[in-house]
């Protein structure tokens, strides 16, 4: 899944989309690199960001949704909002295919109820809400992923992807305990995506900077896919690419399955 920020904020400032131009050529460089899904944001999600308006966050899209999908009409699209108007425009008007709510429905009670009635998978984020010295973090994402889920299927959600939420409200320690432990949410039968590339804990860790983080990015990835993710959110497709096609011919000579 390739990162394609639409906003002036993101933490990775060469993730941002600010022209037509950079939006095309961005595009034909992931297809050209094997991207499966494009994931769109046009409202910040980075941490101590300020939600832009519903207005702003459907004119940004307005003014790059009718031209991606006249340019590239047979890609997959994403777009990563915790507004419902904002979903069920993205579906009807453009095509969207997937939806990426960070916020797991808290923000917009009727996130769920737009996904069920367009028939589209949803991305379901855990976001600790406090972080709690002590608790048992991966029993707490379990719990609440039992929980949503049990929402998600009595609207009528069938296709569900989890993303324990690497670095939405977790610190340091906490991150790399739960990529430790990613496959126990295996258990749940559905898809895992993670979102790790060029994250505080890898930039943090090194004392190294956003821009600087892509060899760090691709150690996780690999550490990630090891242990159960079936779909890497990142900004670099050709080196998430690659990672995808070692790792796989690994699991393949050693008839590893996750």
């Amino acid at each position: 899944m390739g990162v394609l920020n639409i906003t002036d904020d993101s933490f990775f400032d060469k993730s941002r989309i600010l022209s037509k131009k950079m939006l095309f050529d961005k595009i034909h460089e992931m297809c050209s690199v094997g991207v499966s899904i494009l994931d769109i944001g046009a409202c910040s999600t980075r941490p101590d960001s300020s939600p832009v308006s519903l207005e702003e966050e459907l004119r940004r899209l307005e003014s790059v949704m009718p031209f991606l999908r006249e340019e590239f009409p047979d890609i997959l699209v994403s777009v990563d909002t915790f507004r419902s108007e904002v979903a069920r425009i993205a579906i009807e008007d453009w095509g969207v295919n997937w939806i990426n709510d960070v916020y797991a429905g808290d923000l917009d009670p009727n996130m769920f109820k737009v996904v069920s009635e367009l028939k589209v998978p949803y991305i379901l984020t855990h976001h600790l809400k406090s972080n709690l010295v002590g608790i048992d973090l991966v029993n707490e994402i379990f719990a609440f992923f039992v929980s949503k889920l049990e929402q998600l299927r009595s609207c009528g959600v069938e296709e569900v992807v989890l993303d324990v939420g690497f670095g939405f409200g977790k610190d340091l320690t906490q991150n790399f305990q739960i990529l430790h432990f990613l496959e126990e949410f295996k258990k749940l039968n559905c898809p895992l995506l993670v979102g790790l590339s060029r994250k505080r804990m890898v930039w943090q860790t090194l004392g190294i900077t956003p821009n600087e983080a892509l060899n760090g990015t691709t150690v996780l990835n690999t550490i990630a896919l090891l242990n159960g993710a079936n779909i890497l959110r990142v900004h670099d497709v050709a080196e998430a690419r690659q990672v995808v096609d070692l790792v796989y011919e690994y699991n393949e000579a050693n008839n590893i399955s996750l």
